[in-house]
């Protein structure tokens, strides 16, 4: 029995340093490449506005992840040591920002609603990149299961349970909110990427203030997006990918 007890005990341990060797590896890998969007968009994002590649830039995303998974902020961080404010209503990957960001950064915990949501907190399928709200959609199960369900075998091969999709809920506030909580009166880059709500978020943003200069924003619905923006004063930049939007605020 004394055998069993220490070589369970030894195994956890050994499991525990994998996953902080993981957390380290993954943190290193940021250090020989640190660009992380998808479809190239930081990329895009460092050649059409320059002027924000610097240690001044205050940026907000929203729909963070954990940090570094397809982040369209991470690499102002890393390589021009900007800091901002990520955004995440998953308390699971909330708490990975942590991990995986600077502590300039401020994080919260929140799913961001417009000014007409009234009650406390949002209902949420968890999706990892896709997580999205329950009456968001209409297929918001199935939308979710595409992010949720990892394609490697891994799990099936050593017998773990499959991947799952969850209901939470994630306490809500608008953005005008968060930077009136923060004293925030300035932010150079807005990204959003909250798989399809991104009205509701943009309307609870005060736009009409014109302290937000540059939006990076994901949407399937770009002719509503597109006149509510122009609407509030900007301009399309540049179409940076299938469903990816760069706007900047008009002087």
């Amino acid at each position: 029995m004394r055998i069993r007890k220490y070589l369970s005990f030894f195994i956890r341990k050994f499991s525990d340093l994998f996953y902080d060797l993981s957390i380290f590896l993954k943190k290193q890998a940021t250090f020989i490449y640190p660009f992380t969007s998808i479809n190239n968009l930081d990329k895009q994002i460092s050649l059409l506005l320059p002027n924000i590649l610097n240690n001044k830039t205050f940026y907000i995303e929203v729909g963070a992840n954990d940090g570094i998974t397809q982040s369209n902020t991470f690499f102002l961080e890393k390589k021009y040591k900007a800091k901002g404010m990520l955004i995440e209503a998953s308390p699971s990957l909330y708490e990975k920002c942590f991990l995986y960001r600077s502590r300039e950064n401020i994080i919260e915990n929140y799913a961001l609603v417009s000014p007409d949501f009234k009650e406390e907190f949002v209902q949420l399928i968890f999706g990892n990149l896709w997580t999205t709200q329950v009456k968001g959609k209409k297929n918001s199960l199935e939308h979710a299961k595409k992010g949720a369900i990892r394609k490697l075998p891994i799990r099936k091969i050593l017998g773990l349970p499959s991947d799952r999709v969850y209901k939470f809920f994630a306490p809500a506030i608008t953005l005008s909110k968060l930077t009136e909580k923060h004293s925030i009166n300035h932010v150079d880059l807005l990204s959003l990427d909250v798989e399809g709500n991104e009205l509701s978020i943009l309307e609870g943003c005060k736009l009409e203030k014109g302290h937000i200069k540059n939006i990076l924003i994901e949407t399937s619905d770009y002719k509503t997006i597109n006149t509510y923006l122009t609407n509030c004063g900007y301009y399309l930049v540049k179409k940076l990918s299938a469903h990816d939007y760069l706007y900047t605020k008009t002087n």
